[in-house]
């Protein structure tokens, strides 16, 4: 009897338990390049999450002495979108936001999303991590919001990277280079 009474329990409160929203980031492709110094690509940032979402937001960071951002446009459904700073000089874009719901105020259902398309330029030679961070509601940016507001939304990360090479020296370029220094060494035994 007393296994009959908690089971009838769990069942009438289970409705009121708090669950968690899961939002996971990447950035597509995982690995991008290798590209050559003064290439332009882009770079998109993918999100899905389990739960019906009214807004949510990500910061983008980079390696600046490798690549650099140059454009930034939102690709998810969205009523609001925020992009608000291209830093190229710390490395980061701060931050792509959306806000969504549609004429009967639903929220943008649960699945697989391109969130914004990030178009870059490499600058020098190596290896940049592309690193994804939650907005967390700070000031002036958008939260991720779950329909349901009782829901606590898990945050995961995976980065990308973008590997850049540096440009070789052309090989007339060498053979320019010998023949002047061939002319030079003649033109100082010529003297």
């Amino acid at each position: 009897m007393r296994i009959i009474k908690y089971c009838f329990l769990a069942i009438l409160f289970a409705p009121f338990t708090i669950q968690a929203a899961i939002v996971n980031v990447w950035v597509d492709p995982a690995d991008s390049g290798p590209y050559n110094v003064g290439d332009t690509f882009t770079v998109n940032v993918m999100g899905d999450w389990d739960a019906p979402m009214y807004s949510g937001g990500v910061i983008l960071d980079f390696d600046p002495s490798i690549v650099n951002v140059t454009s930034a446009t939102i690709t998810i459904p969205t009523l609001t979108e925020t992009i608000s700073l291209i830093d190229n000089v710390n490395g980061t874009l701060d931050f792509i936001g959306f806000s969504y719901f549609d004429s009967s105020f639903t929220a943008l259902g649960a699945g697989t999303y391109q969130i914004a398309s990030v178009g870059m330029e490499a600058i020098g030679a190596g290896t940049s991590l592309i690193a994804l961070y939650d907005t967390m509601g700070a000031e002036g940016r958008l939260p991720w919001d779950p329909e349901s507001y009782t829901a606590t939304v898990v945050f995961n990360a995976t980065p990308g990277t973008v590997t850049v090479n540096a440009v070789p020296l052309p090989a007339a370029a060498w053979f320019m280079l010998s023949g002047l220094g061939f002319l030079t060494f003649r033109h100082r035994r010529a003297a």
